[in-house]
């Protein structure tokens, strides 16, 4: 696999990205029972192999993963220059389903007035909590959310671009200014375990990752009143500013890269009213 590893160097990707596509290709290899002769001159693979990798690929992995599997094997099959590359595929993502259930306003305000704030932990999960009922952030977001992006005198909360959003910056809601600056001035320093640390939301001194965070606070999230979960926190929060804003600004607030994602909120709740229709009022 070094020659492999070289040829994803010269292309200039990341050194985890590297590793990965290499560990994907060789994953590959030993499924076919190649792995040995991996840098012999006669290796074909056809398109009915790759599909049958596909199919025992799912048993196991979403179509997130199965994409990333098969763009590390695109990569190789490039590298090892075959006459055709049987790669050329790839799997489309199921949409996300919108729940035709919304939490209204003052609902969302009881979560986070209801949610408690006495020990750091509580604390610093109230903070985040804030973020998904008053800016609608996404999960993926979170650890890339700074201190620096909060800024307490304008009352502002910026969220970075990333591959799946559009960065803006958001108002905060006075609701969460004095639990902000509390966590900022000395929750968080009291759980920061490095001085350096740029994270708003900083693991504790086991270290547990932002991914388990976000994953325990869905989970205590169902004991409180409504019992919500974060997708639709985020989803009644878009589906509030719908009532209120037009589409291009509810697109900005969303994050939204494309209009159609932020239409696709007001299309489930205009199919959810006609069904509602037809069900109490036939024609």
């Amino acid at each position: 696999m070094s020659g492999f590893k070289s040829y994803l160097q010269q292309k200039h990707f990341t050194e985890s990205t590297v590793t990965t596509y290499c560990y994907l290709a060789t994953k590959f290899l030993t499924y076919k029972d190649i792995a040995e002769c991996e840098e012999s001159e006669d290796f074909s693979i056809d398109y009915k192999e790759i599909l049958t990798y596909i199919k025992y690929l799912r048993r196991n992995n979403n179509d997130t993963s199965v994409n990333l599997h098969l763009v590390a094997l695109r990569h190789y099959f490039n590298y090892r220059n075959v006459q055709y590359n049987p790669v050329k595929l790839h799997i489309k993502r199921q949409p996300t389903l919108i729940s035709s259930k919304t939490l209204s306003r003052e609902q969302l305000h009881h979560i986070y007035d209801s949610y408690p704030n006495t020990s750091n932990i509580e604390i610093r999960d109230k903070v985040l909590l804030g973020l998904f009922i008053f800016q609608g952030i996404q999960s993926h977001e979170v650890k890339n959310i700074y201190v620096e992006d909060i800024n307490l005198d304008k009352l502002t909360l910026t969220i970075k671009q990333s591959n799946n959003s559009n960065k803006r910056v958001l108002p905060l809601d006075i609701k969460q200014v004095l639990l902000l600056s509390k966590y900022l001035t000395v929750t968080r320093n009291e759980m920061v375990s490095n001085s350096k640390e740029q994270a708003l939301i900083v693991t504790s001194k086991n270290k547990n990752s932002t991914r388990s965070i976000l994953n325990q606070l869905n989970k205590k999230l169902p004991k409180l009143p409504y019992q919500p979960n974060l997708r639709l926190i985020r989803t009644s929060v878009i589906k509030n500013w719908l009532k209120t804003h037009d589409l291009r600004t509810v697109q900005y607030y969303a994050g939204h890269k494309y209009i159609s994602s932020t239409e696709s909120y007001l299309s489930k709740d205009l199919q959810h009213l006609k069904n509602s229709v037809i069900k109490f009022h036939p024609m």
